[in-house]
Order: structure tokens, then C-alpha cells, then sequence
């Protein structure tokens, strides 16, 4: 740049950025396989630690067993929820460098189950699944998924695949954690009235908690500046959502982001929560919205308290 040879200045420029996220990408996948197979060593642990426990539960105390098992088993949940939330920053970076989509989206989307009437432990499963919506898109191009401009046909079709390829990667897993992410994964993009991608289903056909993160993730897409487009605001981004109920989302959804995200409501969407801890404590700012006489005045909505 100093003897103003501009064109090998951008290409030495270019370089070093694609070997920078070269680099990235393989130092994370290296990551993943590390914490997968830390993850079936200690279930394998677990399985046998398990069957320990329940043969000298016949012969011991039956507490110090069954306190043994739950320390056991939280070991194997917390191993889980860390693969699970590495995989979510893993698709989050290829287009958000703070990673801070997911969590928002997480956050939104637990914010409007507590509100609908979801038990705790269904919200905080919600909040997790809810940051690997996207993770499909680790198996799409970079030249299209940081395309600044509109996608050609050919390659929205390309992109689409991303719900399907999440639900490949989740499939098969047998904790109510991995079944919930992928129904998210499969499902986020398909729309109330059927058309959506990939299976165009419609109404409750849909999974509520993809229901849920559709609304939960437009809001924040939205919202959010990025290269290619500036962040809308709230009013807009809002009334946007309030013109595609009944089409694109959920009504009840719809209304009840309303309350939370509105003008009498308490949140703003760009909000992160760091853990589940604050998030719950947040939630108790709100408990008053789950009760049924408030949600039926403010939504007139029998179904949305049974």
C-alpha cells in the first residue's frame, strides 16, 4: 500500500480473510468432534454408572443412589446443552459475528411459551433448541449465504435446503432437547397458511415451538442491521408481523408478541440474556401474562389458556 500498489494490496487483503475463516472453520469443527466424543464418552459413562447404581439401590440407600443418578444424568444434560450450543454459534457465525441472533431468538421465543402457559421445564428446553433453528446453514455455500444481494430462484431453492439439512443433523437423537431442536430446524420457515418451505404445512400441522421461533426469529432478523440491509424499527417491524398473522404466523403468536414487544409491553427484542438464570428472573417480571383472566381480556383468545 505504501508504494501504491493498490491491486496486490486487495488481493494480499482478500487472502488473509479467506484463510482467516478458513482457519475458523476448522479450528471449530475441530471443536465439535472434540465435544462429540466427549459427549458419548460420558454417556457411556453414565449408561454403566446408571446400571451401578440401580443394582446397589437394592442393597444401599436408596437416596444416596438416587442423588448419585441425577448428579449423573445433570453431567450428561450439561455436555449436551454445550454441543448444542457450540453447533448454534457454528451456523450463527457464518453471517453474524456476534453470535447474539441466537441467543435473542432463544430469549423471544421462551418469552412467548412462558406466556402461552408452557411449563418451565418446556420453556428452558425451548430456549436452548430455539439457537439452533438455523444450523442447516452450515451446509450451504458462503457465496450464497453472504450474497449482498436478492437471491436468484436457483439459488433461494439452494438456500431453503437449510431446514432440511438442520433436520438431517439433528435427527435420530433421543433426548427431548435434540427432538425439539429438530422440529424447529424442519419447520421454522413453513407458514400458517401453507405456504411455506419445505413441506408446506399449515396451521397446527405445524409444531407450535417452530410456530414460535418463526415469529421469535423474523422479529430479530428484522430489527437487526446487517451488510446487506439496515435494522428496521421496532413500530415497523412489528406492524410488518401484525400484517402477515393469520398467513405467515401463528395469530396467537402474533398477539402475544404484541404484548411482550409492543407499546405497553416491557421488552425490547434486541435484548440478550447471557443464561437461562437471568432469563428466568425476567420472566418473573411477566408471571401476571400467564394468568388467564389478563390473557383473555387483552387477546380474546379461549385457546390460547387451555
Amino acid at each position: 500500500k505504501a508504494s501504491g500498489q493498490f491491486e496486490k494490496t486487495v488481493f494480499h487483503l482478500e487472502s488473509y480473510h479467506r484463510i482467516e475463516r478458513q482457519i475458523f472453520n476448522e479450528d471449530n469443527l475441530s471443536k465439535t468432534r472434540h465435544l462429540s466424543i466427549k459427549f458419548e464418552l460420558e454417556k457411556a459413562h453414565h449408561d454403566a454408572e446408571v446400571y451401578r447404581l440401580k443394582s446397589q439401590m437394592e442393597e444401599e440407600a436408596h437416596d444416596e443412589a438416587k442423588r448419585l443418578v441425577r448428579e449423573r444424568t445433570k453431567d450428561l444434560e450439561e455436555a449436551q446443552v454445550e454441543i448444542v450450543t457450540r453447533l448454534a454459534v457454528a451456523a450463527e457465525f457464518i453471517d453474524d459475528d456476534t453470535g447474539e441472533h441466537t441467543k435473542r431468538v432463544g430469549r423471544t421465543a421462551a418469552l412467548i411459551a412462558y406466556v402461552l402457559g408452557w411449563d418451565i421445564d418446556q420453556v428452558q428446553l425451548l430456549y436452548t433448541a430455539a439457537r439452533l433453528h438455523d444450523v442447516g446453514k452450515i451446509g450451504i455455500s458462503d457465496t450464497i449465504l453472504l450474497k449482498p444481494g436478492k437471491f436468484t430462484d436457483e439459488e433461494f431453492a439452494i438456500m431453503k435446503n437449510h431446514t432440511t439439512i438442520g433436520a438431517k443433523i439433528l435427527a435420530n437423537g433421543h433426548s427431548p432437547l435434540l427432538k425439539l431442536a429438530e422440529a424447529i430446524a424442519q419447520n421454522h420457515h413453513e407458514k400458517y397458511d401453507g405456504r411455506g418451505y419445505p413441506n408446506k404445512i399449515s396451521g397446527e400441522a405445524i409444531p407450535l415451538a417452530a410456530r414460535i421461533v418463526s415469529v421469535a426469529d423474523v422479529l430479530d432478523a428484522l430489527t437487526s442491521l446487517r451488510p446487506y440491509k439496515k435494522a428496521w424499527t421496532l413500530e415497523e417491524t412489528l406492524a410488518e408481523i401484525q400484517r402477515n398473522s393469520g398467513t405467515q404466523f401463528d395469530p396467537q403468536v402474533v398477539e402475544v408478541c404484541m404484548l411482550l414487544f409492543g407499546s405497553e409491553g416491557m421488552f425490547s427484542p434486541q435484548d440478550a440474556v447471557s443464561d437461562w438464570e437471568h432469563l428466568y428472573t425476567e420472566m418473573g417480571n411477566i408471571v401476571h401474562l400467564r394468568e388467564p383472566r389478563v390473557i383473555l381480556d387483552q387477546i380474546q383468545d379461549e385457546a390460547l389458556v387451555m
